[in-house]
């Protein structure tokens, strides 16, 4: 049936039943991962019933998938127009400005979502992380616990609880929400980033060179990992090692210039003083702020030593 709908030359007057085929049809092609097939299906519907909230709405989701976000906007806000009290669509806005990196906006339409329909763990957790990003944790924190309650053990969640503690320096709960976040099956660079940099804040500098290795090793350009492992080494008295780190640093990201500041300070940590001056120099090259940066750290080290020396 559909074939012949598809290939009539009256397509624009087609049938109310007609129309409900070819939404069933698109329905089954998006599910299929069909996605091409069912966005054609999906404007053959628009064709005969443009103000058909299934495909507006589906057709926003798939440009959404695809990564078309104008095209998705363009559809959903439509759709909005339709039915402003829909869950999922506003749920699906929301979306649509976190990439726009308007958080404002993203959080009004994930409120709106939640108000809908306050039992879907999915709307809670979004929620939550946009609340998180722009530092509104009295907020953010409630509504995880709420997705987590609703869905208990989604790993997602529970790295956005513990982010939520680190930014607040509650870092043995942080540390215990990474935890139970990596048990749920995390396993994302991002999530051993943060565990290793919360472990390094709380001294736990064994279990804190681990994972910031772990994340070197799973992605090897992850310049924060990078950079926060080679301070670890710095810290822990490993100046050769943090040599090496610093060096591929600064080498694969010329403009990344701490890692500069970093390779001064473990070649000057070494006695390899003509290195440390070298590195000093280019550093009052690119910008002073950077190389008293390294001046003076390594004055705070000496300090140290002195005072250790004294005890």
């Amino acid at each position: 049936m559909l074939l012949s709908i598809l290939s009539s030359s009256a397509l624009a007057t087609i049938d109310a039943d007609s129309v409900k085929t070819l939404v069933r049809e698109a329905d089954i092609a998006s599910a299929g991962e069909d996605y091409k097939r069912a966005i054609t299906l999906y404007r053959e519907v628009l064709k005969n019933d443009t103000n058909n909230f299934a495909a507006l709405e589906s057709l926003g989701f798939l440009y959404q998938v695809l990564g078309n976000h104008r095209q998705a906007k363009a559809y959903l806000q439509k759709a909005f127009q339709i039915d402003s009290l829909n869950a999922a669509l506003n749920n699906n806005l929301g979306a649509i400005y976190v990439n726009e990196s308007n958080s404002a906006e993203a959080i009004r339409y994930y409120e709106r979502a939640v108000a809908i329909d306050s039992t879907n763990a999915a709307y809670l957790n979004n929620l939550g992380q946009e609340y998180a990003k722009v530092g509104q944790l009295g907020k953010a924190l409630p509504a995880l616990y709420r997705a987590d309650s609703l869905r208990p053990d989604q790993d997602e969640t529970l790295l956005s609880i513990g982010s939520c503690f680190a930014a607040s320096n509650s870092l043995d709960s942080a540390a215990h929400y990474f935890q139970k976040s990596i048990e749920a099956g995390g396993k994302t660079a991002r999530l051993h980033y943060l565990m290793g940099s919360v472990l390094a804040r709380m001294g736990r500098n064994e279990a804190a060179e681990k994972h910031l290795d772990h994340v070197i090793k799973i992605e090897p350009g992850h310049i924060q990992a990078t950079q926060a492992l080679g301070l670890l080494y710095l810290q822990t008295k490993q100046p050769d090692r943090a040599e090496e780190l610093f060096g591929k640093l600064a080498n694969d990201n010329p403009d990344f210039h701490q890692a500069k500041v970093g390779l001064g300070m473990a070649h000057a940590l070494q006695g390899h003083t003509a290195a440390a001056d070298s590195v000093l120099e280019v550093l009052f090259g690119i910008d002073s702020s950077y190389a008293f940066q390294m001046l003076n750290i390594l004055r705070q080290e000496a300090e140290k030593e002195a005072t250790s020396r004294k005890k």
